[in-house]
């Protein structure tokens, strides 16, 4: 798989187009929570929102972490363009509430990848300025590597902050 990867990254020699990139390979990860008990499809609702905090164990929680954040090092050092990461809250689909926190990890652990931060949710932040000088510093502690993009909400209006009118969305 690697080879192919890389291949496809640089492009085909015979063609004399090594800087012409055939295809981009980015890594996106949504680091779920691997430990719902078996009867948790009976036992509750969703996995979305409503999934009780108490299912969450750090001690649980501290390899798998750093088994996820291994495995983005891995994209990278098999030539992936890009790793990406995101933001979800209260679910255990994603256990990524700061998308910008992992991507700091990742970058001096990385070298070659783009850091792609797909979505600050700005209306949890007190300020947009926060997010902007955070990505800034993430940009130039992996020279230059940051991607970054903003997302509407889509959580329950319960989350925003109140007052908030953004992007044509009312309560």
């Amino acid at each position: 798989l690697a080879d192919v990867v890389a291949q496809a990254a640089r492009g085909s020699p015979s063609t004399g187009r090594e800087k012409e990139c055939l295809m981009r390979f980015y890594c996106f990860h949504l680091m779920p929570w691997a430990y719902l008990p078996e009867d948790f499809p009976q036992r509750y609702d969703s996995a979305w929102v409503t999934c009780p905090n108490s299912l969450y164990d750090p001690e649980l929680g501290h390899p798998l972490y750093n088994r996820y954040l291994d495995e983005l090092e891995l994209a990278d050092q098999l030539g992936f363009e890009g790793i990406c990461v995101n933001e979800h809250h209260q679910n255990a689909y994603g256990t990524m509430p700061s998308p910008n926190i992992m991507a700091a990890c990742l970058a001096r652990r990385t070298r070659q990848a783009r850091l792609a931060v797909l979505g600050n949710v700005l209306p949890l932040y007190d300020h947009p300025q926060r997010i902007a000088e955070e990505l800034a510093m993430l940009d130039v502690i992996s020279g230059g590597r940051v991607i970054s993009g903003m997302v509407v909400p889509s959580v329950s209006s319960w989350l925003w902050p109140p007052g908030w009118r953004g992007a044509g969305i009312s309560r």
